[in-house]
């Protein structure tokens, strides 16, 4: 089925994810980090309502317990040397930045992938974001840790293109390799 996420004051659910698409979703990482041996056919929804002071970290503390219950799995880190994408920032005095984001935007991403980055997050997040459409972890090296607004698009998969964009925001990609925090899902 189509997938979803949903998320807001004292909610939180995916619904129609693959088990390693919703395990990422819960523990907060990207899923290119995530590693299932055998991928089931089934897919996962997954709600909670909780009380109005509820936090995300605590929803997904929650979920995480949940899914691991409901399903008989469990998530163990473990950390492995891969091949991935640095996001650095340009050193060159003067260099392009994303701009500040105002303090009452929307904390987080609108959407990402498939040739766009937009929302109000630190660095790092977009980062995170921008794994799904590379295939492989990519690893903030910024320096950055405001929160900017990102409004980018690129011809999805077109290298030189999503470099231009990147390019004109001040933040580049090099391969690199680094030690990367795995979330191997054992059943």
């Amino acid at each position: 089925s189509k997938s979803s996420e949903s998320g807001g004051d004292a909610v939180m659910g995916v619904t129609g994810h693959s088990l390693s698409a919703a395990v990422a979703w819960a523990w907060g990482v990207s899923e290119s980090v995530v590693r299932v041996s055998d991928e089931p056919a089934y897919s996962v929804d997954a709600h909670l309502e909780s009380a109005r002071d509820f936090t995300v970290e605590h929803g997904r503390r929650l979920m995480q317990g949940a899914l691991q219950a409901a399903l008989g799995i469990q998530v163990v880190e473990e950390t492995q040397d891969l091949d991935v994408y640095v996001l650095k920032a340009s050193t060159v005095p003067g260099a392009p930045r994303p701009p500040l984001a105002e303090e009452d935007a929307y904390p987080g991403l609108m959407s990402w992938g498939h040739g766009r980055l937009s929302g109000n997050v630190p660095p790092a997040e977009a980062a995170q974001a921008l794994d799904g459409e590379l295939g492989r972890p990519v690893v903030d090296e910024t320096g950055l840790t405001d929160r900017y607004s990102f409004d980018l698009e690129w011809k999805g998969g077109d290298e030189a293109d999503r470099s231009r964009v990147l390019a004109g925001v001040g933040l580049f990609l090099v391969p690199a390799r680094r030690p990367v925090r795995l979330y191997r899902v054992l059943r």
